[in-house]
């Protein structure tokens, strides 16, 4: 069976789980996680193919080896070729850890096309570290063209005739596993057409209740609030700050997880 992968398996790291470790670099990942630390195994195109034999024989030549860690890249874009390997592991009494971007409940949801082949890997997972590897704040800066046909923004490449810089910065406040909703606090650098709504989007996670750039909430008002707006007096030239919050209620219901 073909397994495709990043780099050559390496037999020597300390670093993926505890004692010395073989580790298999999965190619391929559909998560697009901020700040990831391997963004050259993303792509499902790129690295190469190798025959499961291949690294099973690899495998029964380890001595002081503790267990086999299954990384990428995303391991269940390949969970048949992985079930094989990771079956020959147990075998020869290593203990298997992967890492995934999915949720377990996602990976044993029925509705997963790959369901039956992620339950065969997951017999033989002793550990699962699962979902997205998720940045707590960073900075996002992307070149954004307006589309006046529709009133729409999009993220386009720098060289797009009229693309505007578009900058912000962000800090994730708090995470209602419930809801799967997170709160973030966004500082804008650059004032563009639905930037917020856009960034977010582009990076993966768009605001709940965006009728025009999410998916989720659908006919729900969107959750995006100005908390605090700070302007120039006209005449003394003073700062004023102005704050207001939402009610902790519905879609805001994270406010009470924190305090503002």
């Amino acid at each position: 069976m073909k397994l495709r992968i990043a780099s050559p398996v390496i037999c020597d790291s300390i670093v993926d789980g505890p004692g010395l470790r073989m580790v298999i670099w999965t190619q391929g990942c559909k998560h697009n996680c901020k700040g990831c630390h391997n963004p050259q195994t993303h792509s499902l195109t790129k690295g190469y193919e190798v025959d499961t034999k291949e690294v099973i024989y690899k495998m029964a030549s380890l001595k002081l080896q503790q267990g086999i860690t299954l990384s990428g890249g995303e391991p269940f874009l390949q969970p048949a070729p992985l079930a094989e390997i990771a079956k020959q592991a147990k075998n020869m009494n290593l203990d298997v850890w992967s890492y995934t971007g999915f949720k377990f409940e996602e990976l044993i949801d029925r509705r997963n096309p790959l369901y039956f082949e992620n339950l065969e890997l997951l017999k033989y997972v002793d550990v699962l570290v699962d979902g997205k590897f998720e940045q707590k704040q960073g900075i996002l800066e992307d070149y954004l063209y307006k589309d006046e046909r529709n009133n729409m923004s999009k993220v386009v490449n720098k060289d797009k005739k009229n693309a505007k810089l578009a900058k912000l910065d962000y800090e994730v406040l708090a995470y209602n596993e419930v809801k799967n909703l997170s709160l973030v606090r966004v500082n804008l650098h650059t004032g563009r057409h639905h930037q917020i709504r856009v960034q977010l989007s582009h990076a993966g996670h768009s605001i709940f209740g965006d009728q025009k750039y999410g998916t989720r909430g659908q006919g729900k008002q969107i959750a995006l609030w100005a908390y605090e707006l700070t302007i120039q007096h006209p005449i003394t030239k003073e700062e004023m700050t102005f704050k207001c919050f939402p009610e902790s209620n519905g879609t805001w219901c994270i406010l009470r997880d924190i305090e503002v």
